[in-house]
């Protein structure tokens, strides 16, 4: 998944994997968002506590669009991904479900 757009209500994400389990409107999710890196400063993460808002495919799309509402929102310093979790990136951003 990528991060399409974020401001400080809500989040827009771009699902590429529609083949695995997708949330559904209503579900709570925590996502972490990762920023870029910059030289001397530790790698750090945006934290969001989040709803999902809505779910949108197009027809024969491989992209689904995943409306978040976000609730709370904490910077802190990014953590390596346990195995169980994959963090993906596009330009040094990217984001992880838990």
């Amino acid at each position: 998944m990528f991060t399409e757009n974020i401001s400080r209500d809500g989040m827009l994400l771009r699902w590429e994997d529609a083949s695995g389990r997708l949330p559904g409107a209503g579900e709570m999710l925590i996502v972490e968002v990762e920023l870029p890196e910059r030289e001397g400063f530790e790698r750090r993460c945006i934290r969001c506590q989040t709803t999902v808002a809505r779910v949108h495919a197009e027809p024969d799309a491989a992209v689904v669009w995943v409306g978040l509402r976000i609730h709370a929102m904490e910077f802190r310093v990014a953590q390596a991904a346990p195995v169980h979790r994959e963090a993906v990136s596009q330009k040094g951003y990217g984001s992880r479900m838990f």
